[in-house]
């Protein structure tokens, strides 16, 4: 469940952060656009609205204005003369009068073409200040104001397109995702109750019942039946293995009984658990048991001489020291035996 959440986060992350990416370039791309609109508007009538100024053609300017104000997102036109006195308004009641205020002042000093937005009417507004000239001559500045507002609704209804088309996205997304990590992670989890089995229960106690089955897919088939067959060689080899130290155990045994029958002395040897591995005839004696031999057996429960059974004791505690004692005039000889692990392996004991 981790991996799907983690992969639906991070796919979702993606899908948003590339329509950001789309959004904005279309945000530059209209705005370029808008832009581009407004420079042509002027650079077409300009010329034209310079000549006029110049050869006092009132008609023709008061023509070239009003297509002007007809053309689209058009909502603000002026031509402003270097006195301050407004020639061409798209209100008529604005013509004849001069503006004194700050910002028709900056506009009449500019010498090249620029941009600012303004507010007219509650809407947002881009306002192009073209100069217009003869020769060397300025003959006043236009004043183009074209609407925002078209802008923003066309990039409005493009962020909606990509809010539905996202959602969609990221569904459809989610939707392959749960049918494919299914597809995957079923098999993945059965070969994961495979090694917990084995690991819980070893492989000697494996259940073929865990085995995966019934996975479409050739590839998962395949996958199955060699995790399969490699799961059965381990139980194989692990059985395998157990059954060679059992036979090499015994055989151990059966060699150190052999060699005990050449002793005189009475031989006891126990394992890390105090249980007894083996004894001969004179360790018997020494135990004072009678009857069956007493292998597996735990010594200390044998053992009725609490001389002797304190020397074993003694002996657990003092490991790869050699206890010697004299009990019921028999000398008692006592060592514990470790591996190359420094791990217990057991106790010998000796009496003669």
């Amino acid at each position: 469940m981790k991996t799907r959440f983690y992969a639906i986060v991070l796919i979702i992350s993606v899908i948003a952060s590339l329509f950001v990416y789309i959004y904005n370039s279309e945000r530059v791309r209209v705005e370029s656009h808008f832009f581009e609109y407004g420079e042509n508007i002027l650079n077409t009538y300009a010329p034209l609205i310079s000549g006029c100024i110049a050869t006092g053609d009132d008609l023709n300017l008061i023509s070239h204005s009003h297509n002007i104000c007809l053309l689209k997102n058009v909502v603000h036109f002026m031509v402003i003369s270097p006195d301050n006195t407004v020639l061409v308004h798209n209100r008529a009641s604005e013509i004849g009068r001069k503006y004194a205020d700050s910002v028709t002042n900056s506009i009449l000093k500019i010498t090249k073409p620029e941009k600012f937005t303004n507010f007219i009417d509650n809407q947002k507004v881009y306002e192009f200040c073209f100069p217009v000239y003869s020769g060397t001559k300025k003959n006043g500045i236009i004043r183009l104001g074209l609407a925002y507002k078209e802008v923003n609704r066309e990039l409005q209804q493009f962020a909606e397109f990509l809010a539905v088309s996202g959602i969609l996205l990221i569904l459809a997304v989610i939707i392959i995702i749960f049918i494919t990590t299914n597809a995957v992670v079923s098999p993945v989890n059965k070969i994961n109750g495979i090694i917990n089995g084995i690991v819980s229960g070893g492989i000697e106690k494996f259940d073929n019942g865990l085995s995966i089955k019934n996975i479409s897919g050739k590839e998962l088939v395949l996958l199955t039946e060699l995790i399969n067959k490699l799961v059965q060689s381990m139980k194989t080899r692990y059985i395998e293995q157990q059954d060679n130290l059992v036979s090499q155990k015994n055989d151990h045994n059966l060699y150190l009984a052999r060699l005990s029958e050449f002793i005189k002395k009475g031989i006891i040897l126990t394992d890390n658990q105090n249980r007894i591995i083996y004894l001969n005839e004179k360790g018997t004696d020494l135990l004072q048991v009678t009857g069956k031999k007493p292998t597996g057996e735990h010594i200390l429960e044998l053992v009725s001489n609490i001389e002797l059974k304190g020397l074993i004791k003694q002996s657990n505690d003092n490991k790869n020291v050699l206890m010697s004692s004299t009990i019921n005039n028999m000398k008692i000889n006592m060592v514990t035996v470790k591996n190359s692990k420094n791990e217990l392996v057991g106790t010998v004991i000796s009496a003669e």
